[in-house]
């Protein structure tokens, strides 16, 4: 995985933070931000080696200013970490956001930025089998 710089501002002008459906690659990384700040109830994961997909009627994943994430299941922490961003190029050279955090267990994790689609927050575990989250506000 080849790893750019995370800032693609330099030199361009500031950019209006869209209010409807968002490719978060199109963007800044100070847009995206924007509208990835604040709590989001996850609504249900899908992937894995079999296809399947987890609902939780209690998680909440929130994202703060000050780049940590706080991924919270039936009301035990499972992410309380300071977000890494990163601008690099996926499986198929494709150049996305991603966030890197840790598990509270100490493991790493990449999560990349897909979309915002309707009131639906999109993104997914970097890797062949990894799970795609669907969250709401």
């Amino acid at each position: 995985m080849a790893l750019l710089a995370c800032n693609k501002e330099p030199g361009t002008q500031v950019e209006v933070v869209p209010s409807g459906d968002i490719v978060f690659k199109n963007y800044q990384l100070s847009t995206v931000k924007t509208r990835l700040i604040g709590k989001w109830r996850l609504i249900y994961g899908e992937g894995g080696f079999a296809g399947q997909a987890v609902y939780c009627s209690n998680c909440t994943v929130e994202i703060t200013k000050s780049d940590s994430m706080y991924w919270v299941e039936m009301g035990m922490p499972k992410i309380a970490s300071p977000i890494l961003w990163l601008y690099a190029k996926t499986f198929n050279d494709t150049l996305v956001y991603q966030m890197s955090i840790h598990y509270i267990t100490g493991n790493p994790r990449t999560y990349i930025l897909d979309r915002i689609y309707k009131d639906s927050l999109i993104f997914y575990e970097y890797g062949r089998d990894g799970y795609r989250f669907f969250l709401t506000k």
